[in-house]
């Protein structure tokens, strides 16, 4: 199971190593094709030496209040994660300041932002998607800023893949942060259907 980039690079783990998975469940996931891929890949080369001497560093990162991160969570995604829920992601990624009480810092590694050697092209996608073969579930949120982009995909896959099905569920990217119960009810029904 996996949500945005972790749908990305679980479907490609899906794609090449079907026999180990049994169940693929995707929520608003970004799976994308029909893009270049050469300008972020050489973006993506010329930022690396940076993320890679700031993972090294035995530095302290920049510290902030916890109201700092919780906005520093809500506005990139243009609000799409509420500030209450802002927590759920802050608490896995954030350790205590040894220098600034009450402060904290991120803990992510900055590397892991590189996605694109994930993306496949169209035809490579529609051609390697049919090793997926267990029962897959495609959520998309109806307020999420992928959803435009990425529903015509979605119908492209549901034709490839046989035992597949596709829900929208209103909500924002992070729907299932703000309201899970908006689709609990349909992964429970899924699992039933096809976990044992």
């Amino acid at each position: 199971m996996g949500h945005s980039m972790g749908c990305l690079i679980s479907y490609h783990y899906a794609i090449l190593y079907p026999q180990n998975v049994d169940l693929f469940l995707n929520l608003d996931g970004v799976i994308m094709w029909n893009m270049d891929r050469v300008p972020p890949m050489a973006a993506f080369m010329d930022s690396f030496p940076k993320f890679q001497e700031f993972a090294l560093s035995t530095s302290e990162p920049p510290s902030y209040t916890l109201e700092q991160m919780r906005l520093m969570i809500h506005k990139p995604h243009n609000g799409s994660i509420d500030l209450k829920h802002a927590d759920l992601l802050l608490e896995r990624s954030i350790a205590a300041s040894k220098h600034d009480p009450g402060k904290y810092y991120f803990t992510r590694d900055p590397r892991l932002k590189f996605n694109d050697h994930f993306i496949l092209a169209t035809e490579d996608l529609r051609e390697k998607s049919k090793n997926i073969v267990c029962p897959s579930l495609f959520v998309k949120f109806a307020q999420s800023s992928y959803s435009a982009a990425n529903t015509s995909l979605y119908d492209g896959l549901i034709s490839i893949l046989p035992n597949a099905e596709f829900h929208i569920v209103e909500g924002t990217h992070h729907a299932h942060l703000n309201n899970p119960e908006k689709f609990a009810a349909l992964l429970q029904q899924f699992m039933d259907k096809h976990y044992e």
